[in-house]
């Protein structure tokens, strides 16, 4: 290019470096003094700086409420159904109680009357049957401190005016 007149080098340079550069502008600043010519990468302007930070902001804004509400739901839900498997348990639990009395009466019955195959099969049955009251009542009690440790500060107000019985003032 040694041919080219000055102001035709410069531009052609100012192309090729606008190229190079790729998002950025790049403009040069012509100085009096022409041998000290500079060139400066200047960022291009945004026009929609304020809507760019803005909406984020009010997405979040938006969103949180929803997500936290969600939150809360899945803790009550997880709360109630601590709750019920208490509950479950301990209907178990007695279950397995009634049982054990009617079995413990039937292996009574059966070795008076000397039927002792029965009365070996019936006391497996009943060891059976301890074995899974004792697990019901072990479960009720995981479940029951699952529920308290779930359980919101307005549910724990009303668990304990449940249980305390009213005054007869």
């Amino acid at each position: 290019m040694p041919g080219l007149p000055v102001p035709l080098k410069m531009r052609l340079a100012q192309i090729a470096l606008r190229e190079l550069a790729g998002p950025f502008r790049i403009t040069t600043l012509s100085l009096e003094d022409r041998a000290n010519d500079k060139e400066v990468v200047v960022l291009p302007r945004r026009l929609m700086v304020v809507f760019t930070c803005v909406r984020p902001r009010l997405l979040l804004l938006l969103v949180l409420p929803l997500c936290i509400s969600g939150c809360a739901a899945m803790i009550q839900d997880v709360h109630l159904y601590y709750q019920q498997m208490a509950i479950n348990y301990k209907e178990a639990e007695e279950k397995a109680k009634l049982d054990a009395v009617t079995l413990e009466r039937q292996s009574g019955s059966l070795l008076q009357g000397g039927e002792l195959h029965k009365y070996n099969r019936t006391q497996k049955e009943l060891a059976k049957i301890k074995n899974w009251q004792e697990y019901c009542a072990r479960q009720h009690e995981r479940f029951e401190k699952a529920a308290q440790k779930t359980a919101g500060p307005a549910d724990t107000k009303k668990d304990a005016d449940q249980e305390t019985p009213p005054s007869s003032h």
